[in-house]
């Protein structure tokens, strides 16, 4: 588990080696100052490109990602005042696990839903993050979505 927190506990990222644990984020992270809590869950799927999918493993540069993630969560937190968590699995996940979550906590529930689609859509702009997915047929290979 790589990680890191700043801004008085206003932001949290990782990369995580672990299954995530979304009810765990939910108790260790939010807490009542704010009305809106947004999640984003990204998880396997069953199919790409009408192959049927049995699991894919991420993997992506742990240094950059970290620096990365801090400058998009750090953006946003500051811009917007808003608590935020992002965590990204690395490794091998079947069909219907997580490999990402993001979380916004805000006072406006609108601003929640804009920051957490704006980070994501900077996460898959700005992040390398390799995959290579395997198959029903035992074929696998490496996927793209650039």
């Amino acid at each position: 588990l790589l990680m890191a927190d700043d801004f008085m506990g206003n932001i949290f990222f990782e990369i995580s080696l672990d299954i995530i644990d979304v009810n765990k984020i939910i108790f260790n992270y939010f807490n009542n100052d704010c009305g809106s809590v947004v999640f984003f869950v990204g998880k396997v799927r069953n199919y790409n490109d009408n192959n049927k999918v049995v699991g894919i493993n991420y993997d992506m540069y742990d240094d950059f990602m970290l620096i990365t993630l801090f400058n998009i969560c750090s953006y946003y937190n500051i811009l917007k005042n808003c608590r935020i968590y992002v965590s990204h699995f690395k490794g091998y996940l079947k069909i219907g696990e997580i490999s990402i979550i993001i979380v916004v906590e805000s006072c406006n529930r609108k601003e929640s839903f804009v920051i957490c689609n704006m980070i994501l859509e900077d996460i898959k702009n700005k992040l390398p993050i390799w995959k290579y997915e395997y198959y029903i047929n035992e074929y696998a290979c490496w996927i793209s979505e650039r």
